[in-house]
Order: C-alpha cells, then structure tokens, then sequence
C-alpha cells in the first residue's frame, strides 16, 4: 500500500466519494456538494499549512482520502478518512488508516482526535482498532482520541 500528499489530479476522485450515498450520510455535513462548493474546498486545502490530504493506493487502485486538520489551540489534529467507494469491504480501511497515521506522524507530532457518527459502526471500529479511544459523545457522534507515541 502506498500513501502519497493529494494533488490536484485527484480532485474529482474525491468530489465524486464525497457525494457517495453512504459517505454523504456518515459525514458531518450531509449535504451533496455542487463540482463548485468541492473546487474551492478542495484548492483552498491543497494550500491550507493546517490541512493534509493523503490518498491510498492499492494495487494502482485508489482507496481512498485520510484527512488530517492541527487545531493550533488545543494542540490536536482532527483525522477523517473517506473510501473509494468500490473499495469498500475490501479489508483495506484498518491499513490505509494505519499507513496515513505514520505518514503523518514522521512531520507531526500531535494528538489525534476522531469525530465518528455514532451510526457509522465500520469507521468506530477501525478507529478504536488503531488505538484511538472513546473521549466523550453527544446525540450524534462519538468522539476518541489517541496520543501519537
């Protein structure tokens, strides 16, 4: 598995995981973005310092996005992953999660934190696997946190 920065190639992969069905439904924000709404998200975070952007890529097939986003106040990087849909049941989120993690740990040193839908049974469980663990939650969402070591 290979975990390369995000380029401005791989915008549409990721406009297009993003208005997944499923994706839609397990992120924050439900809402279908327009081509637009991705466009300037996405410029504006291939140059936000705070941001990291990591693409997985399994045998020439792109997973997936982990996000990582330093929150300079309370010192923590907020981490998200999305899948390429058709990568999905592979087996392949524990890892690619994994693999972003040391990525971004070879730069940055910060604690992680999770926000998780409390629905979303698959990403809670990868997570708690790669050592996060439960922090608090509200109606909505679980949230974890681990301390990169």
């Amino acid at each position: 598995m290979i975990i390369k920065d995000a380029e401005i190639i791989d915008s549409i992969d990721l406009f297009e995981w993003r208005n997944d069905q499923l994706s839609c439904c397990m992120s924050k924000n439900n809402k279908k973005l327009t081509i637009e709404e991705h466009e300037i998200w996405y410029q504006d975070s291939l140059k936000n310092p705070s941001r990291k952007l990591y693409i997985g890529i399994d045998s020439n097939e792109k997973i997936g996005i982990c996000r990582f986003d330093y929150d300079e106040l309370d010192n923590y990087s907020e981490i998200s992953i999305n899948l390429n849909p058709k990568m999905r049941g592979k087996n392949l989120s524990y890892e690619f999660l994994n693999n972003a993690i040391k990525k971004y740990a070879t730069n940055n040193h910060y604690k992680l934190k999770a926000t998780i839908k409390k629905e979303n049974k698959a990403s809670l469980k990868i997570f708690e696997k790669s050592g996060f663990l439960y922090f608090s939650e509200d109606s909505n969402f679980f949230y974890l946190r681990k301390i990169q070591g």
